[in-house]
């Protein structure tokens, strides 16, 4: 396939496959409160792992641990004020990475 570079800009979703460097399979997907979001799940997202020392003041603020006070913390950020109270319906997916080389 020839790459003809005075073409216009297209997003990567019309990428063709041959040229992804890797793949998502989908393993499972469920749906979920945002707060019912697991611990682990929390940490494949980017959030830091919990502390005794620091859960302690997350504990104090209503959360069950540090991870799960970073990650609200987030989410609100990302989706308003009210949003880690608003309790969201959200999918979780957990895919396979396929064709990393």
């Amino acid at each position: 396939m020839d790459i003809d570079p005075t073409d216009s800009f297209k997003p990567a979703i019309t990428m063709p496959r041959e040229f992804a460097r890797f793949t998502l399979t989908p393993e499972t997907v469920r749906v979920c409160r945002v707060q019912d979001v697991s611990e682990d799940e929390m940490r494949m997202n980017g959030a830091p792992p919990s502390h005794p020392s620091i859960d302690r003041v997350s504990v104090g603020f209503g959360y069950q641990n540090f991870t799960q006070s970073w990650f609200a913390q987030k989410w609100t950020a990302q989706h308003g004020p009210a949003a880690w109270d608003r309790n969201d319906w959200v999918m979780v997916a957990l895919c396979k990475i396929g064709g990393v080389e």
